[in-house]
């Protein structure tokens, strides 16, 4: 600042004042639009200042003295237009208005604001003067000295008459304030008349003045209170929450410009939620569910923010206790069902606890500072004493949006060091038991805390690193700005990036790091989440995961650490959820089994078809260990509760439909799938459902000719098993279930649909196998030959009499029907009518 320069220097020659001045302008249109698009989707007052720059005298006598910049602005609604070249001059328009425009800027940023329009802080006005400025580089601005330098330079005649000039501009409003002054300087012991010099506000920042970017918290506010309103109003849609969206991603990028505004906007934004009561009124909406947890997330990197002090840290943990507590702020538990494990009441734990319980960790311990570092000793050593993997993870978010991104993979990197070696350990300590029986490797129960789903997304923050880890190496810069501060908790660091380095020494690729750490998440032995809540949390999790695995290439190393992770899944045991055997509540394996069974197939089929397999268990419904866990609260099956639609049906479906299709000519195979299929899938309407996608891809419509036989058979089995599971209910879908039965049995040929003829007892009601199976298989006559027409009218004649049998009340007429082209079946029904009459 040049007050520094002026206090150790007696003269400043003007060419280096001047040239200070001028490089404390803000460099960046970037934060311009940052701050005059606050929480505004659209950056609606950003594109309107454009506009006015770009109209011909929009604006005008443009002064700086120092470091304030002030200048008036012309505009006219009607002139702007959407195309500069059709715009009027400002001047030219007779209902144009002149605003007056004043701002003061320090250390490239701008401290203080002022418009007679009396809008936003930083309105259209404002930036039209700031793009002005800075895109001109100070072309048509009339520079002068601050007003200190220029009153030195007076002699006391010129110093009189300029106050009494500038008392006689105003003189009801200054004259008192003039007299008063004055009255201050000429007494010795008041403080105006003993203190040395007097404030300039062209002068710029003094020594301990405040260089935040000028942030007026009461607009803010009061947009905020508008917008929470009419968005509870309307039951928390996203069209109405999208200016809290914007906002929320203002403040990712103040946090990662480390912009120490970024924790006032939040702290803004999160009490306005609060006392609004913003979804805390009945089931929240994925949409508002989701906001709730970003803001939990920036919080967590808030307090965890290297460069906050102990004192602003213990003001934002004081708020956040106090909105912990209050009882609008939504729980950690979106359906608010507390743990059936225990009933003894617990503290009460928002979606604010996890900001909570990360604000007593701290960055001082030696190990972490050594891995901060880059220190080449510390690779493969543990970066923390006894913190869970959720909380270090939790401080390499809080490196990333601070902008310190090496320092962020360099933890990252001891992070995934520690794991190996625990995962290495583990599996040698379980190697004797894979010698002995299978039953020797399950535990009691699955781990309670999965890393997949927790609030503080320890897998997705390790992903996210080491992937902008290879985006910054491919643009050959890092992914943050320039910073404006040195790491704070240890010495200066080098300039070069160990951690970075040690992947590249070691063959590695930090892609292929991001795919094994995630595959370690979604593979990981973990508990089925109590609630509904904590499960759609999971789900989120799974699908934004696997989006971002799909979109990697699978390149040679990619396809070479999928195949060598899927192997060590299989063989993980504790550690893994495809092991041979796992606890009766871990978290199904279908999310991860889909994704690859896509990448392995054209690469390794036997491995990719291993890893479906094992994921077809869903152990939750294999036996009732969780029946009664929810029971009390639901009062339904929890099993059923549990596996929501979210979860289970959306993947068990197309996993398995895949896993048919990619061997289907491969019998043995096929068996052992269906084997699986008939074990582990509980759900008649799904059985039904796959049968019938299996019979499309065994005989697809447009070339039915080509179609695979033995998926076909599948579908056939597939279809009959779910008959007899659903034999006697009465629903639309039953009927349509036979009919498709019968048309698959047609499918597959005489022979099978004899055979279920045959055996139709087992699988029907006498009603449906006289009005629904016998006529559909009839249907099928035009494609048969002349024996095999006879065969399949005896059969159906066989069965008409055993239903008429069973249930001559409903069997009668069509019993009947289908006996009389044959007199010996004729007269036998009639006998039975007879006898049962």
């Amino acid at each position: 600042p040049l007050s520094q320069v002026k206090e150790q220097f007696f003269r400043v020659p003007d060419v280096i004042r001047n040239r200070i001045v001028f490089w404390s302008f803000p460099r960046s249109e970037r934060e311009i639009l940052l701050y005059s698009s606050l929480g505004d989707e659209a950056g609606g007052s950003f594109q309107r200042g454009v506009q006015l720059l770009e109209t011909p005298g929009a604006v005008q006598d443009i002064l700086q003295v120092g470091f304030l910049l002030s200048a008036s602005v012309r505009e006219c609604p009607a002139c702007l237009s959407s195309d500069p070249n059709l715009r009027p001059p400002a001047c030219a328009c007779a209902g144009a208005r002149v605003l007056r425009v004043s701002l003061a800027f320090a250390q490239r940023r701008v401290t203080a604001v002022s418009c007679s329009c009396g809008g936003d802080a930083y309105c259209a006005h404002v930036v039209a003067l700031l793009l002005f400025r800075l895109r001109g580089g100070g072309r048509g601005v009339r520079g002068r000295p601050p007003i200190s330098d220029t009153l030195a330079r007076l002699s006391r005649a010129q110093l009189q008459k300029l106050a009494q000039h500038l008392i006689a501009q105003n003189p009801p409003s200054l004259v008192p304030a003039a007299q008063e002054l004055a009255e201050q300087l000429q007494e010795e012991g008041r403080p105006g008349g003993v203190a040395p010099g007097a404030p300039d506000p062209t002068a710029g920042l003094g020594p301990k003045g405040d260089g935040r970017w000028a942030l007026q918290e009461d607009q803010l506010r009061q947009r905020l209170r508008r917008v929470v309103k009419a968005s509870v109003s309307s039951r928390g849609l996203q069209s109405s929450c999208a200016h809290i969206s914007a906002l929320i991603r203002t403040v990712r990028e103040m946090l990662r410009c480390r912009d120490s505004n970024g924790p006032r906007v939040l702290a803004v934004l999160t009490g306005e939620l609060v006392l609004g009561c913003w979804g805390s009124s009945g089931a929240l909406s994925p949409f508002v569910t989701e906001l709730w947890e970003q803001l939990a997330s920036l919080w967590v990197s808030v307090v965890l923010s290297p460069w906050t002090g102990p004192d602003q840290r213990a003001h934002w943990l004081g708020l956040l206790q106090n909105w912990n507590q209050d009882q609008a702020t939504p729980l950690e538990e979106g359906n608010h069902i507390a743990d059936a494990r225990g009933s003894q009441v617990t503290a009460r734990r928002s979606v604010l606890w996890p900001a909570l319980q990360c604000g007593g960790l701290q960055w001082t311990a030696p190990e972490l500072q050594r891995v901060l570092r880059g220190d080449q000793g510390a690779q493969g050593a543990p970066a923390w004493a006894g913190e869970p993997l959720p909380l270090v993870c939790a401080r390499i978010s809080a490196l990333r949006r601070h902008g310190y991104g090496e320092e962020a993979l360099r933890l990252g990197l001891a992070v995934v060091s520690a794991l190996r070696l625990e995962r290495r350990r583990v599996s040698e300590g379980l190697r004797p038991a894979r010698e002995g029986s299978p039953q020797d490797l399950v535990t009691q129960a699955a781990n309670p805390e999965g890393w997949v789903g927790h609030p503080l997304d320890p897998i997705g923050c390790l992903f996210d690193t080491f992937l902008e880890a290879c985006h910054a190496n491919e643009d050959g810069h890092a992914p943050c700005p320039g910073r404006r501060q040195p790491w704070p908790v240890c010495v200066v660091m080098s300039g070069t990036v160990p951690a970075a380095g040690g992947l590249r020494d070691s063959g590695e690729c930090s892609v292929c790091v991001a795919v094994e750490v995630a595959l370690w998440g979604l593979g990981q032995q973990r508990a089925l989440p109590v609630g509904r809540g904590s499960q759609d949390r999971a789900v989120r999790c799974e699908e934004r995961l696997i989006s971002r695995l799909v979109q990697i290439p699978l390149t040679d190393p990619v396809i070479a650490t999928l195949r060598r992770e899927s192997a060590a899944l299989l063989e993980g045991g504790v550690l893994s959820a495809l092991g041979e055997v796992v606890p009766q509540d871990t978290v199904p394996m279908h999310s991860l089994a889909r994704y690859l069974l896509g990448a392995l197939v054209p690469h390794d089929p036997e491995l990719a078809f291993r890893v479906a397999l094992r994921a077809m268990r869903t152990p939750v419904l294999e036996s009732g260990c969780w029946a009664g866990r929810l029971c009390w609260s639901l009062g339904v099956d929890a099993r059923v509760c549990l596996l929501t639609p979210a979860w289970y049906w959306r993947f068990q479906l197309s996993r398995r439909l895949t896993l048919m299709s990619v061997s289907p000519g491969d019998e043995v195979r096929l068996r052992v799938v269906l084997d699986s299929i008939l074990q582990h899938v509980h759900s008649a309407l799904l059985l039904h459902k796959l049968a019938r996608d299996a019979a499309t891809v065994g005989a697809p419509p447009e070339a039915p000719a080509h179609g695979q036989r033995p998926l076909l058979v599948v579908a056939l089995e597939l279809g009959v098993e779910a008959a007899r599971r659903t034999r006697g209910s009465r629903s639309q879908r039953r009927k349509e279930m036979v009919t498709w039965l019968a048309e698959c049995a047609a499918q597959n040929g005489l022979p099978a649909l004899l055979l279920l003829m045959q055996d139709w007892e087992s699988l029907l009601t006498p009603q449906e196998a006289v009005t629904l199976l016998v006529p559909g298989a009839l249907s099928t006559g035009p494609g048969l030959s002349p024996g095999e027409l006879s065969q399949l009218a005896g059969c159906a004649r066989t069965v008409a009499l055993e239903c008429l049998a069973w249930d001559p009340l409903t069997c009668t007429l069509p019993s009947l029907t289908l006996c009389q082209g044959d007199a010996t079946a004729l007269d036998a029904a009639y006998r039975i009518v007879v006898g049962a009459a």
